[in-house]
């Protein structure tokens, strides 16, 4: 069942799924599906430059970054993702991450990204340890390295 926030934050124009990762957790992390077409509509009117991989565009972090906070800005803070995922790859059915239904098959979503969502933890981990997060504010001390860290599993998920 996708949270209230979940369904929140997919009001986003640029956001086309998304879902949230947290149990027993001492935050959530999201994995959020962007919408391409909108995002790529968004650079050329605001002209901003844009890579060809938006899943590690400093830029679309940015952007998700601030819809994110737009559209969770109503839920409490420990509701609201710490930190964040992009992908390209919409859940459908034929990729087995939704049912015949329509609804999200977390497990298989899980599987597909758990890698990616827990080095969001490890990172604020390294990050925590090094004071940065709470000196500098929420998520500016992971937006150089989330682009590194991801570059590595770039490829269209």
């Amino acid at each position: 069942m996708p949270s209230p926030l979940e369904e929140e934050l997919k009001l986003s124009p640029y956001i086309l799924n998304v879902m949230l990762y947290g149990a027993n957790r001492p935050f959530n992390v999201a994995l959020v599906v962007v919408d391409e077409k909108a995002i790529r509509k968004w650079a050329t009117d605001t002209a901003t430059t844009v890579g060809a991989d938006l899943a590690t565009d400093p830029a679309v972090r940015r952007l998700i970054g601030a819809e994110l906070a737009r559209c969770g800005a109503s839920f409490k803070r420990f509701e609201q993702p710490a930190d964040f995922v992009l992908a390209i790859e919409d859940f459908t059915i034929e990729s087995g991450l939704l049912t015949p239904t329509l609804k999200l098959k977390r497990a298989a979503v899980l599987n597909r990204y758990k890698d990616r969502l827990e080095r969001l933890y490890e990172r604020r981990k390294r990050c925590s340890k090094r004071m940065i997060c709470s000196t500098v504010g929420r998520n500016a001390c992971h937006s150089r390295s989330n682009e590194a860290d991801d570059a590595g599993s770039s490829r269209r998920d």
